[in-house]
């Protein structure tokens, strides 16, 4: 099932946001410290900041971490 994505400007009714952050490089943590996209409950944010991208010489975005965001397929995961 895929998920809706939603517009930027999106506002739960009540106004609020809760906004959460996800470093890709997390996964190669040690330990109960080692957080992946599969561990980010879909229900808790309302948005979600993903890094690390990066950009290429041709200034288009590319991933920072080829083999996590695309190899693993994190980005996949929360896209």
């Amino acid at each position: 099932m895929k998920r809706q994505i939603a517009s930027s400007n999106a506002v739960p009714s009540d106004g609020k946001r809760v906004v959460c952050y996800f470093a890709n490089w997390a996964v190669y943590r040690k330990g109960t410290a080692k957080f992946s996209g599969t561990n980010i409950n879909p229900y808790l944010c309302t948005h979600l900041i993903y890094a690390f991208g990066g950009l290429s010489k041709e200034d288009t975005i590319q991933p920072f971490d080829k083999y996590q965001d695309l190899e693993k397929g994190t980005y996949t995961i929360l896209y």
